[in-house]
């Protein structure tokens, strides 16, 4: 599998999962009336209420942390060529997060790029399984605004099962010759809901 795929697959966990600071300052785009919009890819994205938007540096630091994660295990340096897009944090619940990255895809797409994706979603699997708790993994797809996305959807549980401990749902997609993905986690099903609205609520002007 190309390996900026696999790291952009896995940025998405440590970017969702790792602890940052308080502040605020524009991502890559535009925003007005809280909606965000990057041009190159044709995406408009409504931000949630309560939700705020995190620092180049937050983003900067955790990147940096999980390229080193993934530098250390593989046993070789990766280049960082992915672009980040929109990173969001809860404003009262750190755990909840939201993550967008968009990566220069050459290769062809249909089969030979599902089979990206599963590669992708297998490695990040891989990164939930080290947190060592129960857990549950869902693979489906999911069509918005005319654009069919592959999706993961990962659960962490209590140790009896009883009760979600955290939400994790990652979307995955070809558009206009790049490959992008968003994904989201959730520690309370009224944000998972609110985040996971705005995903659904995305636009995609065609090329």
């Amino acid at each position: 599998m190309n390996m900026t795929s696999i790291l952009k697959h896995l940025l998405i966990v440590v970017l969702c999962l790792s602890s940052t600071s308080l502040a605020t300052e524009p991502p890559r785009g535009a925003i007005s009336s809280n909606l965000y919009a990057f041009n190159t890819l044709g995406w408009t994205f409504p931000i949630p209420e309560r939700w705020r938007l995190r620092t180049k540096e937050e983003i900067a630091r955790v990147r940096n942390l999980g390229l080193e994660a993934l530098e250390k295990s593989m046993s070789e340096e990766i280049p960082n060529v992915e672009t980040p897009l929109l990173y969001l944090q809860h404003e009262a619940r750190s755990h909840n997060r939201f993550t967008s990255d968009v990566v220069a895809y050459d290769g062809k797409g249909g089969a030979e790029y599902k089979k990206e994706q599963q590669k992708g979603f297998d490695s990040l699997l891989q990164v939930y399984k080290t947190l060592q708790m129960e857990m549950s993994e869902e693979r489906s797809t999911t069509t918005i605004d005319g654009v069919v996305f592959a999706t993961q959807l990962v659960k962490l549980y209590a140790p009896d099962r009883r009760r979600v401990l955290l939400t994790g749902m990652n979307f995955d997609a070809l558009i206009n010759g790049a490959s992008f993905s968003m994904g989201y986690t959730a520690d309370n099903e009224e944000d998972r809901a609110a985040i996971h609205s705005a995903v659904m609520k995305s636009k995609f002007q065609k090329q």
